[in-house]
């Protein structure tokens, strides 16, 4: 049973975050373009956002880093012994990680506007925000 469980654990939460990762870029990565003005072709805020703002929220990121788990998902269902288990873990990571860097990227301009309100400039036009 022991056995079992390890690689039941890893099925699970290797397939919620695929589903998270779904979610991420069907809903939120929509929306948080368009707050950024980065899908209205809105030129002067795309080039104030960072780049790994613009590689987070592109339409091409979530569904690679979706792949990339999900094929090596499928290889450690291929595999055999022990060796499942590291390919489980290794797609578990490579999900998990690049979903957590993703939602870094995608908020990362809202915190640094939170962080310019101390000093009183906006981050988009270096205006004062009061």
């Amino acid at each position: 049973m022991k056995k079992h469980a390890v690689v039941l654990t890893l099925t699970l939460l290797e397939l919620l975050a695929l589903l998270l990762l779904a979610f991420f870029g069907l809903v939120m990565r929509r929306d948080l373009a368009a707050t950024y003005g980065l899908d209205e072709g809105g030129e002067l805020r795309a080039a104030l956002i960072g780049t790994s703002t613009r590689v987070a929220l592109s339409p091409w990121f979530a569904p690679a880093v979706g792949a990339a788990g999900a094929l090596l998902f499928a290889w450690a269902w291929l595999a055999r012994g022990v060796a499942r288990n590291r390919w489980l873990g290794a797609a578990l990571v490579v999900t998990v990680l690049g979903l957590g860097w993703a939602i870094w990227a995608a908020y990362s301009p809202a915190f640094e506007r939170l962080g310019d309100a101390r000093t009183g400039l906006g981050i988009f036009d270096g205006r004062p925000l009061v």
